[in-house]
């Protein structure tokens, strides 16, 4: 029977090293990247992170996303960029459930403003939409961003219109 090779002294130290600096190196970019399906910043994902962000400051679950949702308020915010005024949406709690959400509470924000962080403050110093943000009751939200070029006069200056559907 021959005697088992032994590793060469001076290399054995190396492979624990080597896995342990790849383990903090893949801890590090998944915590970089974030929540699943938050990789790419956009508006949408802007928007809902400081909403979370402030539901959890106040102890309040997290909401997560609702993409049937996410199109219809991109629809209605689109719908607000082209009539260039501020209006809330037509039998929302039927166009949901008619994309199969269940649920027996429901709000909605619709905004113009010049940036994301502008029109989430704007939200949070108007009663009603914090309330809707902050409501313990609500699990879901949709988030709906449309872009213009020109400044229309109901938005101070605004290029950005914004529909958030909560519901729970």
């Amino acid at each position: 029977m021959e005697p088992r090779p032994q590793p060469h002294p001076d290399r054995s130290h190396r492979r624990p090293r080597a896995w342990a600096a790849l383990i903090v190196v893949l801890t590090t970019l998944v915590a970089l990247a974030g929540p699943a399906g938050d990789a790419i910043a956009t508006p949408e994902t802007d928007l809902r992170r400081l909403i979370n962000l402030e539901r959890s400051e106040r102890g309040v679950r997290r909401l997560k996303g609702a993409r049937k949702a996410d199109r219809l308020a991109e629809r209605h915010s689109r719908q607000m960029a082209r009539a260039k005024d501020i209006f809330g949406s037509r039998n929302l709690a039927q166009k949901l459930r008619r994309r199969g959400y269940r649920f027996t509470t429901w709000a909605e924000n619709v905004g113009c403003e010049e940036s994301v962080r502008a029109m989430h403050r704007q939200f949070m110093r108007r009663r009603s939409s914090r309330r809707a943000i902050l409501f313990e009751r609500f699990r879901r939200v949709g988030i709906g961003v449309a872009r213009t070029r020109s400044r229309p006069r109901v938005c101070d200056g605004g290029t950005l219109w914004v529909t958030e559907i909560f519901f729970g």
